[in-house]
């Protein structure tokens, strides 16, 4: 079974769990963002939690152009989630997990570690 990008009932109190164990101090620890904090990038993944994967990248290529470039980024490569149902574009494949491909269009190299094919090289060019 193929699973999907949105996290699933147990999963969100799985996380909902894990938040309830760290302290202040460490919600206000940097991310690979450098203008977010753990504290945005939990309200964020809680804010999107409802969104389907389709949903998501639909919407990603047709509108992420600055600051992002999202769309820039990914043109002439095929990305294909290895954990979803869903693949897109033509050109040398960059193929991963769902959430490593959504880090990867928005510049996050670091996520391309998880990610394979012919068209990793190039993506990590363009972040």
């Amino acid at each position: 079974m193929v699973r999907q990008c949105c996290p699933t009932s147990a999963e969100r109190q799985s996380l909902a769990e894990f938040l309830d164990t760290i302290t202040p101090s460490q919600r206000q620890a940097q991310t690979w963002c450098d203008k977010w904090k753990v504290q945005d990038l939990v309200g964020h993944l809680v804010a999107a939690a409802n969104i389907t994967a389709p949903h998501f990248f639909a919407e990603m290529y047709k509108k992420t152009g600055a600051p992002l470039r999202g769309k820039e980024r990914v043109k002439g490569l095929k990305l294909r989630a290895t954990d979803a149902d869903w693949q897109i574009g033509d050109g040398p494949e960059v193929s991963g997990p769902c959430m490593s491909l959504i880090l990867a269009m928005v510049g996050r190299t670091e996520a391309l570690t998880d990610c394979e094919g012919e068209g990793v090289a190039k993506l990590r060019e363009r972040a």
